[in-house]
């Protein structure tokens, strides 16, 4: 059947619950909003991909499937933030300038890590294969190297 149901779970202390039981593989949602904006914001569950989605001011900020969790999935100018016990901005990442900063609220590039040490650590140490573009930064025998796309390798500080 469709609709919901509210039931006392008896045979274990959960206490209520609710089902919204829909007909078929289709959607099923919790609207928020006002009288003249009822589906402002939802929660929805998608059967036929096993997906819950979190909406608000009609957008998508949140997609939770058996595979992944999404945050921003639609691409919209939409930043995202952890906090910290003491750092407000842990984690920030900037949506409309595709940048990602560590404990850096405004990241200046495509990755900024502001304040503290930053360790890289690595169980096996061997050369990496030589880079088409760019180049690759790794730790051999104590010290850091750089091997360019022309596969030369620089000993860039000693341990």
């Amino acid at each position: 059947g469709t609709g919901i149901m509210v039931r006392n779970n008896s045979a274990t202390t959960d206490g209520a619950i609710i089902s919204i039981i829909t007909g078929g593989t289709g959607s099923s949602k919790i609207n928020f909003g006002t009288s003249s904006d009822e589906d402002r914001g939802n929660i929805s569950y998608n059967q036929a991909n096993d997906r819950i989605g979190i909406v608000t001011a009609t957008t998508e900020k949140v997609g939770i499937s058996t595979s992944e969790v999404v945050i921003n999935d639609p691409s919209a100018d939409i930043n995202f933030r952890v906090s910290g016990d003491t750092a407000t901005s842990l984690i920030f990442a900037d949506a409309g300038l595709d940048r990602v900063g560590i404990n850096n609220a405004a990241p200046l590039n495509v990755l900024h890590i502001s304040g503290g040490n930053i360790e890289i650590t690595r169980a096996a140490v061997t050369t990496p294969s030589t880079p088409t573009g760019g180049g690759t930064l790794f730790i051999s025998g104590g010290s850091l190297q750089y091997i360019g796309s022309g596969g030369t390798i620089t000993q860039l500080a000693v341990a």
